[in-house]
């Protein structure tokens, strides 16, 4: 059944933009190795691990990268050995600074490793829900600092000096204050999560008709209004169709209300069968529909309007009688509004019911 376009929900937009994200970070992961993997081995301050651990790297996001573009449909791989191996590589890289040099020898390393450990957090809370994220960085400071702080407490890693108590001491704090922030800042998004989805719902109860679910009077006159206005400005064809249940109050009186809205809703599938994918169909009020179909001439209109009446004739509804249905055919002329094409329309309309019903009617200007 053709309708207005549904958007995307918040949740849909938010995991587009995640992917997005995610395809950035890889890329931006691959080109920090590639110039800092040359420049540290040039310069001659790379670590003995990174010299076989930074190629790694590179081969795993690359991989990541290119299974992302083939499988957008499967994020969560990417998210799982991605962040396992970068917030691994992170602690393992800074505990083997600490434990395997000195202040002198290990500084270097130290510091750079660590500085990057925050993007292993950012990165988590980008992609992840927040419980997972929270504990994936809590882990992630937990194996870093609490070997270091037992350590520093049982009197080892005394070839640091006294700086390495103070310095963990720093690192710690600022850690925890980067992990707050981003606590907040997913709370913030959550919450505008929420709100997003709440005014989608509300969007979609005001646009659509709740019975036969199609879009209603309300969406069906913005949608008018804009191909009006666009075949005002670029002379585009334009056909509006108004259909009416032929003695409906008859079904109703027969089998109760429950049998008419029965029949509303098998007709309006029964008319969205029958429509192009640029048509808007939606109910009008009662038991009357309307069809828009923009680029679509008089002949056209009359051809999809024959075939409509039809559809509902030859249709075995579920109360066992047949229904038939009134419609009213015209197009638009230069200098129409939205108005004057409904009239002519609902005219057209009433002169089918004039005539006998079960029958298609054009309205065109004299």
């Amino acid at each position: 059944m053709s309708s207005v376009p549904s958007p995307a929900s918040p949740l849909e937009t938010m995991a587009q933009r995640e992917l997005t994200i995610t395809r950035r970070l890889l890329w931006a992961g691959i080109s920090a190795l590639s110039v800092l993997w040359p420049l540290e081995a040039v310069t001659g301050v790379i670590a003995t691990w990174d010299r076989w651990l930074y190629p790694l790297m590179l081969v795993v996001f690359t991989g990541l990268a290119l299974w992302l573009r083939r499988r957008p449909d499967k994020p969560q791989v990417v998210y799982l050995i991605g962040g396992a191996m970068l917030n691994t590589y992170l602690v393992a890289a800074a505990l083997m600074a600490i434990f395997t040099g000195d202040l002198q020898s290990s500084i270097f390393p130290l510091v750079t490793t660590t500085h990057w450990m925050p993007l292993g957090y950012a990165a988590a809370f980008v992609v992840m829900a927040r419980r997972a994220s929270l504990i994936l960085a809590g882990l992630t400071m937990a194996a870093l600092f609490v070997p270091v702080g037992v350590a520093i407490a049982m009197g080892h890693l005394t070839v640091w000096g006294p700086q390495l108590p103070v310095l963990t001491a720093n690192l710690a704090l600022a850690h925890g204050v980067f992990i707050l922030g981003l606590i907040s800042i997913a709370s913030l998004r959550n919450g505008y999560i929420r709100s997003q989805e709440r005014i989608a719902v509300m969007e979609t109860l005001a646009s659509t008709d709740m019975l036969t679910s199609m879009p209603n009077r309300r969406a069906l006159t913005q949608q008018l209004q804009s191909h009006v206005a666009l075949a005002n400005r670029h002379a585009q064809t334009l056909s509006v169709l108004m259909l009416d249940i032929d003695h409906f109050k008859v079904i109703n009186d027969q089998y109760g209300h429950a049998g008419g809205d029965d029949v509303l809703r098998e007709l309006s599938a029964v008319l969205g069968a029958q429509l192009r994918a640029s048509d808007h169909a939606g109910r009008w009020g009662g038991e009357e529909f309307l069809v828009v179909a923009p680029g679509v001439g008089l002949p056209g209109a009359m051809d999809l309007a024959e075939r409509i009446r039809a559809a509902v004739e030859q249709y075995r509804f579920s109360h066992g009688q047949p229904v038939t249905v009134s419609v009213g055919v015209t197009d638009f002329r230069p200098g129409d509004t939205m108005d004057t094409l409904l009239r002519r329309a609902d005219a057209a309309l009433y002169g089918a019911k004039r005539q006998g019903r079960n029958q298609v009617t054009l309205q065109a200007l004299p």
